[in-house]
């Protein structure tokens, strides 16, 4: 036979050894230790000796057939040589075993045999002479892996007793090999010969370039941050406008590797852009539930792209924090650490980063609670945690240290007038209006979607410049919605709901919004008079809610909050938030309920842990999908309203199923149930389709027999 080929332009020896070299130098830039190193290294050099196969070879010569997974025939040899050289635990070999599929009790049950190639000999001995990294005698490992003629019975004879023993490995070493032989393969199948492409250089000089072509004058707290470069721990307290961010990067430095993690989608986009902008579009990528759309558009927007599929780099390595800067929902994080899909590089990668958590006070106590049991575990090389108001309660949970706070320039603004109105929020309207009509920009913000609807379908009749945003919108609809409410043109109004607290960098003029918990009010108002430009602008606080709001946030709550806004000026300085942030916190860290789900997030990852091991989750298992959630109170669904199933089948049949997204919008999850009679499964699609009423300016409506809570989802 001809030589052996791993890809069809590249032979199995060349490929063998260039992944090697890759992992040699990989494993070296993440610093892991000899032991570690060196069962990275075996796996990189025999991961793929299992193509020497003659179905395999068969098929990268004419593109056509299937071929025996090569993983599996891998496994005999790297299993004998791991025995030989290293001994246990048998890290390499299930790196090797489920480099293409994650470990589970049921990896390649049932399989047959493998129908090797005897020049497979030839390749073993080459390979080993070339890299001269492990001294053995080839001839009997290949003679011994030969004896182990059946791989799919050793895995599961005797109770499955070796995927029980990979199960129980080390996990924290088979994540580092696993990324090592991952990252190396990658970098090698897509002609990348070249770490570099994984970490940042000079990325200190890129922030003080980009902050002079701004003609931007350091702040005192800045400087302080930038001089706390070399400290692992950082806590900052500064408000909208401040240059919180910036203050973050001059901390990261020169880190090699930095994740920026954020609450919500459509902040992780907005800064993907602002730091491409610093670091560069190659250095700089994004990871959440979308962002493989957003990445694809991105791709295909650029001249001579439109046809192409973007490069496995482009498309994978920030999905798994590989590329050198990347920016994050911190759902993404935690599911790393919860055994989600690719959770060996997450948590590899994420410990050898500088990790900065944004907006840290707008989780709920499950999500920290799970932050605060990974963090105790699984410490990134250095950890930024900041906030505009950032709560003691916070900084007694996580640590205070390094704690650094904005210039008191910045707590002694005054940027809002604050009116309690003790009626309902429609009693506002009319004088919404009128406000529009002579040139302001009015943002108004409702508890819930139902409300929003309510409040446009009175509003837009008279005065039509009026914009409607909420989570139920089919996401094509959503970008356009935000698109206008950023740019929007004196006399705009926008209504809204929770999404626009940490969503949009937008600045109106007057903020209408309902009663809601103290921190989320800041958030709204931080939406108006963003920069403190302005003499203090009004702030109408509705305090009559309904149901809806009540059962959302709780009566209690929201009757703490309003006792809190009560007390503060009318016309507060900045620093009175955070007396007012810490009041509420302080209040309600006490409570029961936030005591219960704290512990419950605890809790969570321990539990999953300790069940899984270094097995990846299986989400098509309901009780481990039920597990498997970053938030505790946001479940939601993608579906497709029947209105866009044409154009749905056509993106398939165009091959841009990638597209598909732009068709979905999120529906709690209990909608499915509720509303059963309203959904469907397309196998086709692979979507939920809904019968539900969709209008492309008020959104997905759902049936009014129904009285239940009604909060939009929060997508991450």
């Amino acid at each position: 036979m001809d030589e052996l080929l791993a890809k069809p332009d590249k032979s199995l020896v060349d490929h063998l050894v260039e992944v090697y070299k890759l992992g040699k130098e990989i494993a070296k830039q993440l610093n892991l230790n000899d032991r570690v190193t060196q069962r990275a290294l075996l796996a990189c050099l025999l991961h793929d000796i299992g193509k020497a196969t003659k179905s395999f070879q068969k098929h990268v010569r004419e593109e056509k057939g299937s071929a025996y997974p090569h993983a599996l025939a891998s496994f005999p040899f790297v299993l004998v040589a791991e025995h030989l050289l290293l001994g246990k635990p048998l890290i390499a070999s299930a790196a090797v075993l489920s480099h293409h599929s994650p470990l589970s009790p049921f990896l390649y049950e049932g399989w047959n045999p493998p129908n090797l190639i005897p020049e497979l000999l030839n390749v073993l001995k080459e390979v080993f002479t070339q890299t001269q990294e492990f001294k053995l005698d080839v001839n009997s490992l290949y003679s011994k892996a030969l004896s182990l003629k059946h791989p799919a019975n050793i895995l599961h004879r005797a109770n499955k007793k070796i995927l029980v023993e990979f199960r129980d490995l080390p996990a924290r070493d088979f994540a580092a090999v696993k990324t090592v032989l991952h990252l190396a393969d990658w970098l090698a199948s897509g002609e990348k010969n070249d770490t570099s492409v994984l970490f940042l250089k000079s990325g200190k000089t890129s922030i003080y370039n980009f902050m002079r072509s701004k003609k931007f004058n350091l702040w005192k707290f800045q400087q302080k941050t930038s001089n706390l470069d070399n400290s692992p721990g950082l806590r900052l307290r500064a408000p909208t406008g401040s240059g919180k961010t910036e203050a973050l990067l001059l901390w990261a430095g020169d880190a090699q590797r930095i994740i920026y993690l954020l609450p919500t989608q459509a902040t992780a986009n907005a800064m993907w852009k602002r730091l491409s902008a610093i670091y560069g579009v190659e250095n700089t990528g994004i990871s959440h539930g979308r962002a493989k759309y957003v990445l694809f558009k991105q791709w295909k927007s650029r001249e001579g792209h439109e046809e192409d599929e973007p490069p496995l780099d482009y498309r994978l390595f920030a999905s798994v924090f590989a590329k050198p800067l990347v920016v994050a929902t911190l759902d993404q994080f935690l599911m790393g650490y919860m055994n989600g899909k690719h959770w060996e590089e997450r948590q590899t990668l994420s410990r050898n980063s500088v990790v900065v958590i944004d907006e840290i006070h707008t989780y709920e106590p499950f999500t920290l609670g799970l932050l605060k049991s990974i963090l105790e575990t699984n410490k990134p090389q250095k950890l930024a945690l900041a906030s505009a108001t950032l709560p003691d309660v916070l900084l007694n949970l996580f640590g205070s240290e390094n704690l650094v706070e904005a210039d008191e320039t910045f707590w002694n603004r005054k940027r809002y007038n604050l009116k309690l109105v003790y009626k309902p929020i429609e009693s506002g309207i009319h004088e919404a209006i009128d406000i529009a009509k002579a040139g302001g920009k009015v943002l108004i913000i409702a508890n819930t979607v139902q409300k929003s609807q309510e409040i446009y379908e009175q509003i837009y009749p008279q005065w039509p410049q009026t914009i409607l945003l909420h989570s139920r919108f089919i996401y094509r609809d959503r970008v356009r919605k935000e698109e206008r409410a950023m740019k929007a043109a004196p006399g705009t109004i926008l209504i809204s709901t929770q999404i626009v607290e940490v969503s949009l960098d937008i600045s109106y003029d007057i903020l209408l919004t309902e009663l809601a918990p103290v921190d989320a009010l800041i958030q709204r108002m931080g939406r108006v008079n963003r920069n403190g430009e302005k003499p203090p602008v009004d702030v109408l606080i509705f305090t009559e809610v309904d149901e809806n709001s009540q059962r959302i946030y709780g009566k209690e709550l929201l009757a703490l909050s309003l006792n809190i806004i009560q007390e503060l000026p009318t016309i507060p300085e900045e620093k009175d938030f955070i007396e007012a942030t810490n009041r509420l916190y302080n209040e309600v860290s006490s409570w029961r309920f936030f005591q219960k789900d704290l512990k419950e997030g605890e809790e969570r990852f321990r539990e999953l842990r300790e069940i899984l091991g270094t097995y990846t989750i299986d989400l098509g298992d309901e009780e481990f999908r039920k597990k498997f959630i970053t938030r505790k109170s946001i479940y939601s669904v993608d579906v497709i309203p029947d209105s866009f199933i044409q154009e749905a089948y056509e993106m398939v049949e165009q091959s841009k199923r990638w597209k598909l997204i732009e068709l979905t919008v999120p529906v709690h999850g209990y909608w499915t149930r509720i509303y059963g009679d309203y959904f469907t499964f397309s196998v086709d699609l692979g979507y939920p389709i809904t019968s539900l009423e969709y209008h492309p300016e008020k959104g997905l409506l759902r049936p009014e027999d129904k009285n239940l809570p009604d909060r939009g989802v929060i997508i991450a």
